[in-house]
Order: C-alpha cells, then sequence, then structure tokens
C-alpha cells in the first residue's frame, strides 16, 4: 500500500515527502534495527521517537533475555517500569540459580513420556486442554481428583511493586524446578500459577527460564488452558454436576471449585468452554 501512494505521489512529480523518507528509512532497516523496532512496537511505542532512556533499555533487555523470555517480557511490562521489572527478572533468575533443589522425578517422567517437538508445542490454547488430560492419564488420576501441582516444584515469593509480571520460573544449577511468585496469591490462584508452570516445565523445556504474565501470546493461553483443565478437567466438573452443566449454580460451581481447590472463575470458564459449548 506504501508503495503504491509512493508510485501515485511520484506520477504527480511529489518525489521528496516525510512518507517517502520514513519509508525509505524502514526499509533500509539492518535487521538489529527491526528487531529493535519490533521490542518497541511489543511496549506500544515508535521506535523512532523514544527517549534515549527507554531505548537503552529496551536495547539492555535484548542483551539481557533470551529470545522466548524477552518476548513474554515485552508483551506484559509497563513501559515507565521497564528498568524495575528488567531488575526483577535478572535478580529473581539469580536467586533461581543459586537455591538449592533437587529435580522432580515426576516432572522428569512426564517430561521424558510428554514433551512435543517445539513446532507442534504451542498454537491454539485448546492444545493446553489435550496436554493436561494426558498429564492426568499418565499419574493416573480419576476426573474429580486433586491435582497438587505445587508439590512437585520450589515455590518462593520475591515481591515486586510493578504489576506486569505474576512470576518467574526455570531451574536451579542442579535442575530443580522453581517458581517465584511477584506477590503474595491466595491458595486457589498459587495452585493455578503452579499448573501454568507445570505446563512449561514438561512441553517447553527448551527455555531455561519463563515468564507468567496476565497478557494473552501463544504460550500464556496454552499454559493457562493447560492449568484449567490439569486442576478441573471437564469431565470431572460434568461428573460432579451431574447432568446439570448448563444450568449449574454459583451456589453449584462454588462447590465444585472447592473440591478442585481452585477459583470459581476457573471452573465457570471451563463450563462455558468445555461443556456448554458441546
Amino acid at each position: 500500500m506504501v508503495q503504491s501512494v509512493l508510485a501515485r505521489l511520484e506520477e504527480r512529480g511529489i518525489t521528496a515527502s516525510p512518507l517517502a523518507e520514513e519509508w525509505q528509512a524502514i526499509t533500509d532497516a539492518t535487521p538489529d534495527e527491526e528487531e529493535f523496532c519490533i521490542a518497541a512496537a511489543r511496549i506500544g511505542l515508535d521506535p523512532y521517537s523514544l527517549p534515549t532512556d527507554l531505548a537503552l533499555l529496551l536495547e539492555r533487555a535484548a542483551v539481557d533475555l533470551e529470545p522466548r523470555l524477552l518476548a513474554d517480557f515485552l508483551d506484559a511490562v509497563n513501559p515507565s517500569e521497564l528498568q524495575v521489572e528488567l531488575d526483577w527478572v535478572k535478580k529473581t533468575s539469580k536467586e533461581i540459580e543459586d537455591l538449592v533443589a533437587q529435580p522432580s522425578a515426576t516432572i522428569e517422567t512426564l517430561r521424558s513420556q510428554l514433551l512435543e517437538r517445539p513446532e507442534v508445542a504451542f498454537g491454539a490454547p485448546w492444545r493446553g486442554y489435550d496436554q493436561a488430560r494426558r498429564v492426568r492419564e499418565v499419574v493416573g488420576l480419576a476426573p474429580t481428583e486433586q491435582f497438587q501441582a505445587h508439590d512437585l516444584m520450589t515455590c518462593r515469593e520475591s515481591p515486586l511493586k510493578a504489576h506486569g509480571l505474576q512470576a518467574l520460573g526455570g531451574t536451579t544449577r542442579s535442575g530443580g524446578e522453581t517458581l517465584v511468585l511477584s506477590r503474595q496469591y491466595v491458595d486457589e490462584a498459587k495452585r493455578f500459577a503452579s499448573a501454568r508452570a507445570l505446563w512449561h516445565f514438561v512441553h517447553d523445556a527448551a527455555s531455561d527460564r519463563f515468564l507468567l504474565t496476565s497478557r494473552h501470546g501463544d504460550r500464556q493461553r496454552v499454559a493457562r488452558a493447560f492449568a484449567a483443565e490439569l486442576l478441573a478437567p471437564a469431565d470431572g466438573i460434568r461428573e460432579l454436576l451431574g447432568d446439570g452443566s448448563d444450568v449449574a449454580s454459583e451456589e453449584d460451581i462454588d462447590q465444585v471449585a472447592a473440591a478442585f481447590g481452585v477459583s470459581s472463575f476457573v471452573v465457570g470458564h471451563q463450563i462455558t468452554n468445555q461443556l456448554t459449548s458441546v
């Protein structure tokens, strides 16, 4: 479209214009400049008019964080808090590395039996449902039994004043799976965060570190779908509600949520997305 506009301008004798100059700068961009522009776009800012200090912070983040971690970080960070949140990620990553924690035999079993090829591990959120069902099958849980994901990893808290990031996960030097939450969560939220982290440990094993955020990138959405089905499987909800999934009251949903140890929101989400849509 831009090329067509420029061609029309040239036909009318207009060969120099702000559009032509800006388009030339874009088309002549080096690979490093392209990556910088994408990073700026992820935080919602114009790469050609960034303040110098913010531009330097983006460059620093690109050096300090591996590509997948960087993408999730930039999707979730508030530009005004970029310095604080980048420092938190680096500090917390070092804390994880130095923790004394051994690998989980259960996670290793799941990883060896269920790890998919990287090109098919991500994608539509519903993939997380299938992956969670296979995890429950491997550990031999009935549909109405609770899954204790938080027992499979070391969980810590490292307060963060900014709120763009929910948790950082990764492995210690000895391979122990660890999740560090950025604030205090109620028990149900902790269990859900641990289940999201389990998806990363099992299906995203190529990444040494990962972030849990409130954003909606592919990996974040698949991990949330995985956690919902892992902790409150649709078949288990259907069994507890009998034939009343379509007309479940708030009290019914609260009772099912208590049985699974999750929030009522998770159960309601499962009913909406997996039961009433069938």
